[in-house]
């Protein structure tokens, strides 16, 4: 009872009109993280990318601070419009130098942990009703069955891939996310659950093949079937963590390696973005700045592509 009262508190603090200062706090950190991860990316591509290790077990704790940091803002706007971690991050790693097949499964790891620790935060703060049995629990559920079906598919596919086609690929696709951002904001359809069940595998799919753009498509959908982008950013976080099952199954039975140090400081900025993340929603408006995020992914996966054939 306690827990649940403090949590009542921090909700009704959260939409208090006198909390401005809270409110400006919680969206200057959002705008940072997305002008910090844009930033970073374009100077990667511009001068060339910076000395950074591969992915090794004999690395020191400093190494990898800079994906820690990189996590915590790539995160931070993933949780807060349902969308960018996987796409982000991934895009951002291949340009420091980090093996494409490393950073998806590393990726993936991470987003089955913060995923849910994201779901519950949202669920806790009223963003959704992900109480068992409810239409968006089980919505949840079935986007990310259908997704561990697409992943791991596409991980089986992208398993034999050559790397240099593997990062082309990715920018590619990032480039298409960023296209259906914008496309879904004039199309409706009516809801059924077999349209739901075709878009949660199609994004598994587009997941498990390169770690990300599983929420541009799957917060999309639910905008086009008439949902509210905050349920909307709720349930992809539970759904997204689910269908990453699907994409590390498919890696580990084909003997990828498990880049364990990599995925731990990616796990300590996104854990934290989290917690900051569910608040955020509450306060912001999503439907602006959904089109900022359409954006933001057809400049990286502009810059992604030049990456990957410079």
């Amino acid at each position: 009872m306690r827990r649940r009262h403090l949590v009542v508190r921090m909700r009704d603090r959260l939409t208090d009109p006198s909390s401005r200062t809270i409110r400006r706090f919680l969206t200057g950190l959002w705008i940072a993280s997305i002008v910090g991860v844009m930033g970073f990316a374009a100077y990667l591509t511009i001068v060339g990318g910076i000395d950074v290790p591969q992915v090794r077990e004999d690395r020191t704790i400093g190494d990898y601070a800079l994906p820690a940091a990189l996590s915590f803002a790539a995160q931070y706007v993933d949780a807060t419009l349902g969308m960018g971690y996987g796409t982000t991050l991934s895009a951002l790693l291949i340009m420091l130098g980090f093996p494409a097949r490393q950073v998806v499964v590393a990726v993936l790891l991470q987003q089955l942990v913060a995923g849910g620790i994201a779901s519950i935060a949202h669920h806790a703060l009223g963003n959704a009703d992900l109480e068992l049995g409810s239409p968006h629990f089980r919505l949840a559920m079935l986007l990310g069955a259908m997704g561990i079906a697409g992943g791991f598919i596409a991980a089986t596919v992208a398993i034999s891939l050559p790397e240099r086609t593997l990062d082309g690929a990715v920018g590619a696709v990032i480039l298409v996310m960023g296209v259906v951002i914008f496309v879904a904001r004039h199309i409706r359809l009516k809801f059924s659950w077999w349209r739901a069940a075709v878009l949660g595998l199609l994004a598994g799919a587009n997941k498990g093949f390169m770690g990300g753009g599983y929420g541009p498509l799957i917060v999309a959908g639910q905008m086009v079937i008439g949902d509210t982008m905050r349920h909307a950013i709720a349930v992809t976080a539970l759904a997204e963590a689910l269908s990453c099952v699907g994409g590390i199954v498919g890696y580990v039975i084909y003997g990828a390696q498990m880049p364990w140090v990599l995925t731990a400081s990616l796990l300590v900025g996104g854990i934290v973005a989290s917690l900051f993340a569910a608040a955020t929603v509450r306060v912001i408006p999503a439907q602006g700045l959904k089109s900022i995020i359409g954006a933001v992914y057809l400049l990286l996966g502009a810059l992604t592509l030049y990456a990957s054939l410079t």
